[in-house]
């Protein structure tokens, strides 16, 4: 789980060297009419980083490796 935190972390932080974080912020605030900031970024980065290490280890679990 934590390899996956901080794979998330990582690849947002890569892609806010070019923009996206200030990109995926106005669109988020766009499509839900709120308020959101960097942080939000972040934290989205982070969940969608540990929801795909999670389903990486239930499909290695599936595999047997």
């Amino acid at each position: 789980m934590a390899d996956g935190l901080l794979s998330g972390l990582l690849f947002a932080w890569v892609l806010s060297w070019f923009g996206f974080d200030n990109l995926a912020v106005k669109g988020i605030n766009e499509l839900l009419q709120i308020n959101a900031t960097t942080a939000s970024y972040y934290l989205i980065a982070v969940a969608l980083g540990i929801i795909a290490g999670l389903l990486n280890d239930i499909i290695k679990i599936k595999k047997g490796v």
